[in-house]
Parts: C-alpha cells; structure tokens; sequence
C-alpha cells in the first residue's frame, strides 16, 4: 500500500472517530434533556399533586442508554447521513426552533434503527414542552413496539410514557406497562418498583403502595436515593395520608 493510500485511511478513521465522538455527545445531551424534563418540570407537576408519593430516579436510565454504544460505529453511509440529519436537528431544537427540529427528527425516525429510537424521544420531548402530551404518549407507545431497535429504547418509552401517562391513562393500562418492567433483570426495574407503587396509590391500593416500597427497601441493591425516597413516603402513608 502506498503512502499515499496509508494517508488517506489514517484520514479517514480521524473523520471516523470525530463522528463517534459528536455522536457520543449528542446523546449525553439528549439523556441530560431528559433527567432536566422529569425532574423539573413533570416531577414537579406531579409531586405537587401527589406530594411525597411520586419519585422518579434517572440514575439507572443514564447508566443503561448511556451503555449502549451503538454510535461508536458508524460503516454504513445510510447511518451517517441519518446521523448527520440528526445532529442539525438537535442544533435546531438547542436553537428553539422547534418546528423544523420537528420535521428533522421525523426524517430520521422514518429511517428506522437506533438513531430513529433517539430521534423519536427527542420528538416526544419536543411535543411534551409544547403541551401535546397525547402526541407524545403516542410516539413512546409506537416506540415500545417496534422490532429493530435496543431493548433498552423500548424499556424507557414503556417507563416514560407511563411517567407522562400517569395523570391521563386508564391504571390498568400502566400496571400492564410497568409489569413489564419489574423482572429483576430489567436495569428499569428500581424505576418502575417506584411508578409502580405511585399507580397503587392512586388506584387507592395503599396497602399495596406500602409493601412495593417495603420489598425495594428489603432489596440492598436498590439505590440509596430510592430508599430514602421510600421511607420517607412509607411514613406519610402509614400516618394515614390518602389520595381522596
């Protein structure tokens, strides 16, 4: 192989790596908007509403989408372009200009794949900021069913459209969905112990509410931010707070 040639592939894996590091960026910022959306303005909301009872940890989601490096290879041309869409509607929603971001994201999401599982996030984010809950209730429903993406996408659609669901949504239906998400082996699962044990409550099932927390307490891999969360909220309901 000729200098030459050996110039160009050291190039070309250069460009490679600059891209797996934008792309490694774009969705550290994109998990960041999530934790930010939650904990700042839905967490609130609900916490007002329910007081202690509502907790969400985003620990474990950080650590689990975050793991998966699906962006470090980026071979085919397809997913390049696909990402490269993806980073200047990203720029576009940081700009606030959210209606092309929209129509960005959508184009990467008809592509399908991984990049299409975070572009679809991204949209249901957008759409939540501008009060279209019910749109994005509908994309994390979509989301959760698809076939050609990680497991770990599906897991947090289920988890976030019951977190944005829980004031709208039929209780039988979130059970359903967060059941699916209880198995031990799921990295969701101290997450969705804790939906699961808001759902009880407001079912009105506060004995059941107590004992979901009690069993993550027993649990000594539960996260210490969720166990102080769950005695904290063992006490108000054992004092004999209700939601009525």
């Amino acid at each position: 192989m000729s200098s030459q040639d050996n110039k160009k592939d050291a190039l070309s894996e250069e460009k490679q790596k600059k891209r797996e590091d934008e792309d490694k960026v774009a969705v550290d910022s994109f998990l960041t908007e999530i934790e930010s959306d939650i904990r700042d303005e839905q967490l609130q909301k609900l916490w007002l509403k329910y007081r202690s009872l509502f907790f969400v940890s985003l620990a474990v989601l950080v650590i689990g989408v975050a793991s998966y490096q699906f962006w470090t290879k980026l071979e085919k041309d397809s997913i390049s372009q696909q990402a490269t869409v993806y980073d200047n509607a990203l720029a576009l929603m940081n700009a606030e200009d959210f209606e092309p971001a929209l129509e960005l994201f959508s184009q990467v999401s008809n592509d399908g794949g991984n990049y299409a599982a975070l572009a679809d996030l991204q949209r249901a984010s957008i759409l939540i900021n501008q009060g279209k809950k019910e749109d994005a209730l509908s994309i994390y429903r979509s989301l959760a069913d698809k076939r050609n993406i990680s497991d770990k996408f599906k897991n947090l659609a289920l988890l976030l459209e019951v977190l944005h669901g829980v004031e709208l949504m039929d209780t039988e239906y979130l059970s359903n969905n967060i059941s699916d998400l209880t198995n031990p082996s799921n990295p969701f699962v101290y997450n969705a112990l804790e939906l699961k044990a808001l759902i009880q409550y407001k079912n009105g099932n506060i004995n059941g509410a107590i004992d979901t927390l009690k069993n993550l307490i027993k649990d000594e891999r539960t996260p210490v931010d969720i166990l102080q969360r769950a005695n904290e909220v063992i006490t108000v309901l054992e004092s004999g707070y209700s939601n009525s």
